[in-house]
């Protein structure tokens, strides 16, 4: 048994594999955005700084993480990242990270002056503040935003 697709039937195919990436990079990246605004990601929200003077948002002082995401549309897939040079911190929030880390010599300016610090190993805590990353609720998402223009593609 052969079955004919019709022209017509055929361009919509084309269509809707042509805007598919498209439009799963924008909601996404939206859904990636919205983390920072509602400090939690796929219903789980952020933990609390411990320092109960800091405040503001967390991640987000001079919004240079925030904006440093790049989207990367290809006709197969849709690529979202975070960090480039001047945020080299982007994997350590978004996996978390609780090890040893190596801080360089420096100069400390105090009101006394300028001290030297040598360089030292400390142990350093940071939760996971995911903002990236695969979600239930971002699935849930995807699917209501591909239905609705796979229907409106057809229905046309």
């Amino acid at each position: 048994m052969k079955i004919t697709i019709s022209e017509e039937i055929s361009s919509k195919i084309e269509e809707i594999l042509e805007e598919a990436p498209v439009v799963i990079a924008q909601v996404a990246a939206n859904y990636s955005q919205d983390a920072f605004r509602c400090k939690a990601f796929d219903r789980n929200p952020w933990p609390k700084n411990r320092d109960p003077k800091r405040r503001g948002k967390e991640l987000v002082r001079s919004g240079k993480l925030r904006k440093s995401m790049t989207v990367e549309v290809k006709p197969d897939r849709a690529v979202i990242s975070y960090g480039n040079d001047m945020v080299g911190y982007a994997q350590v929030h978004n996996e978390g990270f609780d090890g040893e880390v190596t801080v360089p010599a420096h100069t400390r300016q105090t009101r006394h002056g300028a001290v030297p610090v040598r360089e030292h190993t400390r142990h350093a805590h940071i939760p996971q503040r995911q903002f990236l990353g695969e979600a239930q609720e971002l699935d849930e998402l995807l699917t209501e935003e591909i239905d609705a223009m796979v229907n409106e593609i057809l229905n046309r």
